[in-house]
């Protein structure tokens, strides 16, 4: 009886842990494979694309605009079911700069990498049809004088459904505007007084 309470009190040895690990990889990989597969998703999704011949005296600069149903922003009462979007604007690189801006709306958007982007919640309202303008400004930056580069930019509207395998009926999105943006508009002649 002394040599089976001496044996008790001792601490594992290696091959009782290896044992013990075994058995704890055994019940994780029953878990797993018994967790719900992956959610099903659908995605709704538009992009449209322009650009512009540009010179360092004369940024291009034109206006795009996002036409989303209401079907496509709809109103999920079930908690496992719902949407993520973004709007999202890219074509900055090295020597240009892209600056865009919705209009109507006071949404800061994310950059980051030569991306601006904006949460769909951020310029649409759920359940009603979504109209948003945009003002794009393409710069060339640095450039000698007389140099022209062409510049180009693109706009892509992505809405995510999450437990839902297909979109919802009726869910639109599109974009429209000019492929070559137009020079800006002179501003208005000042007068000055003697």
């Amino acid at each position: 009886m002394t040599d089976t309470r001496r044996a008790a009190a001792q601490p594992p040895t290696w091959r009782r842990r290896l044992a013990a690990f075994g058995v704890l990889a055994v019940a994780a990989g029953a878990l797993i494979a018994t967790s719900p597969p992956r959610p099903d998703e659908s995605t709704l999704s538009a992009t449209f694309a322009g650009g512009a011949g540009l010179t360092a005296a004369e940024p291009m600069t034109g206006r795009v605009t996002l036409d989303v149903s209401a079907a496509a922003l709809p109103l999920l009462d079930d908690s496992l079911k719902r949407i993520n979007g973004t709007v999202t604007f890219s074509g900055a690189h090295e020597g240009i700069r892209l600056v865009v801006r919705p209009i109507g709306v006071a949404a800061e958007p994310d950059e980051l990498a030569g991306e601006t982007t904006w949460a769909i919640a951020q310029l649409c309202r759920v359940a009603e049809p979504c109209r948003r303008e945009f003002d794009v400004t393409l710069e060339l930056l640095g450039a000698p004088a007389g140099e022209r580069r062409f510049g180009r930019f693109q706009a892509t509207l992505e809405i995510t459904y999450t437990y839902i395998d297909a979109n919802p009926a009726g869910a639109t999105a599109s974009w429209t505007g000019s492929a070559e943006l137009a020079l800006p508009t002179a501003p208005p002649a000042t007068t000055q007084s003697p």
